[in-house]
């Protein structure tokens, strides 16, 4: 299914054909540590291979790195935003898996079935798990932003609010309007009297 998708995308994009050019006979292994996991991935002129036994060739990169690592950069992927390479550890050509990861975000593809259906729903309940404990982190480090904010503003005072802050704003401004009026009828008033 990866190749199947892969390629499609590739038939798509001619800016990543271009610039997967140069690597035609490359083979990238992507190894999963403590897991024992590898993947490896082929380009070639025609297409790209995605299978889990190395194919003939000289020209190897290896990507490695904690099964945390790459749930870490499945969310980013389908959240849309940049992948982290944090925790990856590159023993070869570092830009082809730049191009490579250009490649993953432009594919559509649903990760938790491919995952449930290479390691079973013990991997999937794993996932789940992982996507359930981060939305709480976020939830909790939101409602702790929001109080400390809240604490700020309201019961220690140490900042203006925003509404203070913008009547603030507006009485400035009232004031230099006030200012420029004034400095006008002064002129006016130096000139009455000569």
């Amino acid at each position: 299914m990866l190749t199947r998708v892969a390629n499609q995308v590739l038939a798509e994009d001619i800016d990543l054909q271009k610039a997967l050019q140069p690597y035609h006979g490359h083979i990238i292994a992507i190894n999963v540590r403590g897991v024992d996991v590898v993947g490896y991935v082929q380009i070639t002129e025609e297409h790209i291979t995605v299978d889990t036994t190395r194919p003939e060739g000289e020209h190897l990169t290896t990507v490695q790195a904690a099964p945390s690592v790459y749930l870490r950069m499945l969310q980013d992927y389908t959240r849309g935003g940049a992948l982290r390479m944090q925790g990856l550890r590159i023993e070869g050509d570092a830009a082809l898996i730049s191009q490579l990861l250009l490649l993953a975000k432009s594919m559509p593809i649903d990760w938790e079935s491919i995952i449930a259906s290479q390691w079973g729903e013990a991997a999937m309940f794993g996932v789940r798990t992982l996507k359930a404990i981060s939305r709480g982190f976020l939830y909790a480090h939101k409602a702790t932003g929001d109080n400390l904010r809240d604490a700020i503003h309201d019961e220690w005072e140490l900042a203006p609010s925003p509404s203070a802050f913008t009547d603030f704003s507006e009485q400035v401004e009232t004031l230099r309007d006030e200012i420029d009026c004034l400095a006008v009828r002064v002129e006016y008033l130096k000139k009455r009297s000569l």
